[in-house]
C-alpha cells in the first residue's frame, strides 16, 4: 500500500459499512484521472468526523454514474 493515499471529500457520513454514492465528476476523478484500479485504496473524509476512513474505490456498474 502507498505511504500516502489519494484522498477525497464526500458530504456523506462516514460510518463503518456505509455505502457512498459518488457524484460523476468524483467517479471519473478516481477511474480517469488517478487511475485506480479495484484493490487500491483512497482516504474518504467528510469535514465532520475526526479522522477519514480508508475504503476501496467504488465499483462502476454498466449504465450506474458510481464508480
Amino acid at each position: 500500500m502507498p505511504s500516502k493515499l489519494p484522498r477525497l471529500f464526500v458530504k456523506s457520513p462516514l460510518r463503518t459499512g456505509a455505502e457512498i454514492v459518488l457524484p460523476p465528476d468524483q467517479a471519473h476523478y478516481l477511474a480517469n484521472v488517478l487511475r485506480l484500479k479495484p484493490q487500491e485504496q483512497v482516504l474518504v473524509f467528510n469535514g465532520v468526523d475526526a479522522n477519514g476512513a480508508r475504503a476501496p474505490p467504488p465499483r462502476q456498474e454498466e449504465g450506474d454514474a458510481r464508480r
